[in-house]
């Protein structure tokens, strides 16, 4: 065998003991023998590190974390302990089919533009039982677009085992500690933006579903509206001030089609991109986000010079967004009526013909006409 591996699967572990060994199982079971399995015990309460130093084989690497931090981090030692050519995401109450190294290599053969290689999930419940739906990505969503509809919708991608070249890793590693919910996204989002991608045609990976598990947990929508921000933040970075990449991955989009753009006016444009999606978070950190840029007298001044837009117009342009209805409440509820809102820092109130929109402390008094 080669000493440096020909995949390394990486895998984040964490109070898995029902099903950590099935998994490594499957991993020994695989039908191309040159793979390497780093796996990461992120300070497990139950038996889960003591069932994982059971397999005695070299090709597996343990580490252990002596206090709990996260998936993030423990993806990030996975990580660094992997020297594979090609580095496989796996999840410990996850498995993989006996051919998924063997075909995942084959796929990056023959597809030699692609950084990445994406694939269905058959699915199993909490005791290993075959499902019969499938996990599949948006079938309209053409790769050249996956940028865009990363940025404006929620995740549609699977990301229990993406493969990636380990050229192309440090696009997105390390991942930002302070994510859960869109930890594995904005792997896509790096990707997306730096490489091209390849679909598998069949399943490689049993993927459980879990009502235990914390992706369907009843809390996951609150963390998805803390994290969106910071999701959102990284999207911007990943463009920074380069027109041709805006053009590139948003140019189709009619909202952006004939605008003129500068460098330092695309963060604008893509807070304005979301206030067209149907993702409530996302069109909330668009208002807020043109709400902040507005604070900047010289950004709007090129705003003005570039593209011709006014302060009024840009008032006009926010008050068309969709109301987003339900996370939060108006204060003073005896002073005006009170409408449901979506988020802290921002309602709308009415008294008789006079209105204020708030957003996030600027207030915007009208009249209905």
């Amino acid at each position: 065998m080669n000493t440096t591996p020909k995949v390394s699967f990486v895998c984040p572990s964490y109070n898995h003991e029902r099903y950590v060994a099935g998994f490594m199982r499957s991993v020994l079971a695989q039908t191309m023998p040159d793979w390497e399995l780093v796996i990461v015990d992120d300070c497990s309460t139950d038996d889960n590190l003591a069932i994982i130093r059971e397999f005695d084989d070299p090709r597996i690497k343990v580490f252990a974390h002596d206090r709990n931090e996260g998936i993030s981090v423990a993806y990030n030692d996975a990580l660094a302990h992997s020297s594979g050519d090609i580095v496989a995401f796996v999840a410990s109450d996850d498995e993989v089919l006996p051919e998924y190294a063997e075909v995942v290599l084959s796929a990056f053969s023959e597809h030699a533009e692609a950084g990445v290689v994406y694939a269905p999930l058959s699915t199993m419940d909490e005791d290993g039982n075959r499902l019969e739906c499938v996990v599949v990505k948006s079938q309209d969503v053409p790769p050249e677009r996956f940028f865009c509809e990363l940025f404006l919708r929620e995740n549609f991608l699977p990301s229990p085992g993406m493969a990636m070249r380990r050229a192309v890793i440090g696009r997105f590693a390390p991942f930002p500690r302070n994510l859960f919910v869109y930890s594995d996204v904005v792997q896509h989002l790096a990707l997306a933006f730096a490489t091209k991608s390849h679909y598998l045609a069949k399943p490689v990976v049993r993927y459980r579903i879990s009502t235990k598990s914390a992706s369907w947990s009843g809390g996951l929508r609150t963390m998805c509206v803390a994290e969106v921000a910071e999701y959102m933040n990284y999207a911007v970075k990943l463009i920074g001030s380069d027109v041709e990449a805006f053009r590139r991955h948003f140019g189709h989009r009619e909202e952006v089609a004939c605008e003129t753009i500068s460098p330092r006016t695309i963060p604008f444009w893509m807070a304005k991109l979301a206030l067209s999606s149907d993702v409530i978070a996302r069109r909330a950190w668009g208002l807020q986000k043109i709400v902040e840029l507005m604070n900047d007298a010289g950004f709007l001044d090129e705003l003005n010079r570039v593209s011709g837009l006014s302060y009024g117009k840009i008032i006009a342009m926010m008050r068309k967004c969709r109301e987003m209805p339900y996370l939060d409440e108006a204060p003073n509820p005896n002073k005006y009526e009170k409408k449901p809102v979506a988020v802290p820092g921002m309602y709308k109130l009415k008294r008789g013909r006079e209105k204020v929109l708030s957003l996030f402390g600027l207030k915007i008094r009208y009249r209905r006409s």
